[in-house]
């Protein structure tokens, strides 16, 4: 579902762009509007790392392998290690209700909910890190993306604009 909102969106912005590009018809870009109409760009921007469309993307000269080799290997480090923590923290917890919950007592409850915070919040937090920093860099990296700021310092902001 995730995969067909970010289509979806992608295609907008797509059209939105193609529409602007018309109306302004830049010359000092590498590839016009007519020209940018083939599936090797609507591919590319597709599997891009953005959601916003421009004629030409900013890129890097080679693909950077050791830099490649270490988003590779955090990929699969941090996805056996979410798959440990289910496994082995996460699942035992879930096994020990073993009644419906509303059988069981308040504190009871709690206690199983305290218990799964910890690791509820250590697997966002991996998974964070896995898709926005390992993952997107990885495709950024394969495509020669120059542009890599995913993300901003969210978590430093005082107000939705930030």
């Amino acid at each position: 579902m995730l995969y067909r909102i970010t289509i979806t969106v992608k295609t907008d912005v797509l059209q939105e762009s193609n529409n602007d590009d018309l109306a302004e018809k830049s010359s000092a870009s590498l590839v016009k509007y007519p020209d940018n109409l083939s599936f090797k760009d609507l591919y590319y921007f597709l599997v891009a790392p953005t959601l916003c469309y421009e004629l030409n993307y900013p890129r890097t000269r080679k693909i950077h392998k050791n830099f490649l080799a270490r988003r590779l290997c955090e990929i699969l480090f941090l996805s056996s290690l979410e798959y440990i923590l289910v496994q082995q923290w996460i699942i035992p917890i879930l096994r020990s209700i073993d009644r419906p919950l509303n059988e069981l007592s308040t504190l009871t409850i709690i206690e199983r909910l305290l218990r799964l915070a910890i690791p509820n919040h250590l697997i966002w937090l991996i998974f964070f890190y896995l898709v926005f920093h390992s993952c997107l860099n990885a495709i950024a990296e394969l495509l020669q993306f120059d542009d890599r700021l995913f993300y901003s310092d969210w978590w430093n902001a005082k107000d939705m604009a930030d």
